[in-house]
């Protein structure tokens, strides 16, 4: 449960290693040119001939547009031409999977849901990288949230440096996030270590 880097192979024939670098089949090293609309077309369930468009239940931007999703990709890319070259890492893919006691409160409450997608989003657009965000439901893992994440910083123009130590903290507020979340949704606050004022993730 919490936040983790997707592993593991999708339908589009691209995959992420252990180490966090995006793969592709037909590539190697996921940093060819269609890898950040692929991504992004992939968690918006916007894909040419769809056949999974009904797991979507939302998406959104921080930092892009959200007007269409074309825009959104468009001001992705712009950023990575701007800020670096072609050979190095384009996004990142990570995936949060609430924990029982989140699922009960958010099975079904697509609002609760979205409210804490923009949070969870916030951390890493507040320290410059763009995010683009969806939330699917399915059969098999139930509600998660997907981010499509720009490895390029806007602001620096230098690349999201993704450690252990980055992905546990990270975890730390993601999980903090969506519970202070659903404790306000209750009405109470539910107790859990509070560690959200304390990340800097230009810091690690």
């Amino acid at each position: 449960m919490g936040i983790v880097i997707m592993q593991g192979h999708t339908p589009d024939g691209f995959y992420m290693g252990k180490d966090g670098v995006i793969y592709s089949k037909r590539t190697g090293y996921f940093v060819n040119n269609d890898a950040t609309e692929t991504l992004i077309r992939y968690i918006t369930r916007t894909r040419a001939e769809e056949d999974r468009a009904d797991e979507l239940l939302f998406w959104g931007t921080r930092g892009a547009s959200c007007k269409d999703v074309q825009s959104a990709i468009g001001q992705f890319i712009f950023v990575q031409n701007k800020c670096r070259e072609y050979t190095k890492r384009k996004m990142y893919h990570l995936t949060y999977s609430p924990d029982q006691f989140e699922k009960q409160y958010l099975d079904g409450n697509p609002g609760l849901l979205e409210g804490i997608a923009m949070r969870q989003s916030e951390v890493l657009f507040s320290q410059g990288f763009q995010v683009c965000y969806a939330a699917h439901v399915d059969s098999e893992k139930g509600v998660h949230i997907h981010y499509a994440v720009n490895s390029v910083n806007y602001y620096t123009g230098k690349m999201l440096n993704y450690t252990m130590r980055f992905n546990g903290m990270l975890n730390a507020v993601m999980t903090e996030i969506s519970y202070r979340a659903i404790s306000e949704y209750l009405g109470k606050v539910h107790p859990i270590a509070c560690v959200y004022n304390e990340y800097n993730p230009v810091q690690l």
